[in-house]
């Protein structure tokens, strides 16, 4: 398997897996938050979010393994970047459910500052886990 190109912390491969992370990260969000929004049409807000989370994990998965970190994706990578992301999708859902339930800002609304705060938490978890063994 590909090693993660990474080891020695180079920074010019830092920046571009960030580049990558970002760029693959913006589509990404995009789909799951059009989806998150015709949810929440049907949905309470904390199903709209666990719905489009999951897709965006396994999107995620499958673009970080392959585009953003260059690494492939093994299974023990894949069980501990879903282990990372349900972590991560506790953190993200305590965050919407504060800002919707104790600060009044619609769910519609509160998903996008989520996003901002998650990012470099996601992108340092998933280079983690995603990390060859």
């Amino acid at each position: 398997m590909a090693k993660l190109k990474t080891t020695g912390a180079h920074p010019a491969s830092l920046i571009r897996q960030i580049r990558r992370f970002i760029g693959a990260g913006a589509a990404r969000t995009l789909l799951t938050l059009g989806f998150y929004q015709l949810l929440l049409l049907a949905a309470p807000y904390w199903l709209a979010y666990t719905l489009s989370f999951i897709t965006g994990v396994l999107l995620a998965a499958l673009v970080n393994s392959h585009f953003v970190f260059e690494t492939g994706l093994e299974l023990r990578g894949a069980v501990r970047f879903t282990f990372f992301y349900v972590a991560s999708y506790v953190l993200g859902l305590t965050l919407l459910s504060a800002l919707v339930a104790d600060f009044a800002i619609p769910a519609a609304f509160a998903a996008f500052i989520v996003i901002p705060l998650m990012l470099p938490i996601n992108f340092f978890g998933s280079r983690l886990a995603l990390k060859p063994s």
